[in-house]
């Protein structure tokens, strides 16, 4: 399975009250999980993400993950709260892709499409839209995804870049 998106964004922190203690809270799990340190850093995103944190880093980590396990549902609970929280193309195409592999079309379409209004996902989440709305047509989009997308590999998600 290829690997998603993994760039961070900078956390946006409320300027009126800075917390330093609590940008330390996110930061360091955010950090061990970027030094490929997973068991250290989840049980401390995953008490982050049970308190609602507004970091999309700490949701779009836990959404990486999920996708790692092929737990899909997992991962795209967290892109969506990710993208709620910071409208990003990188976080709105790997939710289209989460919901390609979940055959959910029409919600792949939406990400997509909102993936194509930020320019550094544009060409590619047009591309995306294409083939979303050519497997729509196609009397297989009920089936698998792998089958549904033109083009797509069996187990893979259709993207063929790395964002």
């Amino acid at each position: 399975m290829p690997p998603i998106a993994t760039r961070a964004h900078p956390i946006q922190l409320n300027p009126e009250r800075p917390d330093p203690a609590a940008i330390g809270k996110v930061f360091a799990p955010i950090g061990a999980f970027r030094r490929n340190q997973q068991p250290r850093a989840l049980p401390h995103l995953q008490t982050l993400a049970d308190r609602d944190s507004k970091a999309p880093e700490v949701w779009s980590a836990l959404a990486r993950e999920a996708y790692e396990k092929s737990d899909l549902p997992a991962a795209e609970k967290s892109f969506t709260r990710a993208a709620a929280l910071r409208d990003d193309g990188r976080t709105w195409f790997n939710l289209g892709v989460v919901r390609t592999r979940l055959n959910d079309l029409p919600g792949a379409l939406q990400a997509f499409e909102k993936a194509a209004q930020h320019g550094e996902t544009r060409e590619p989440a047009q591309k995306e839209v294409a083939k979303v709305r050519e497997a729509m047509k196609q009397p297989t989009a009920g089936t698998a995804p792998d089958r549904a997308m033109p083009g797509s590999t069996p187990g893979q998600p259709v993207p063929t870049r790395r964002y």
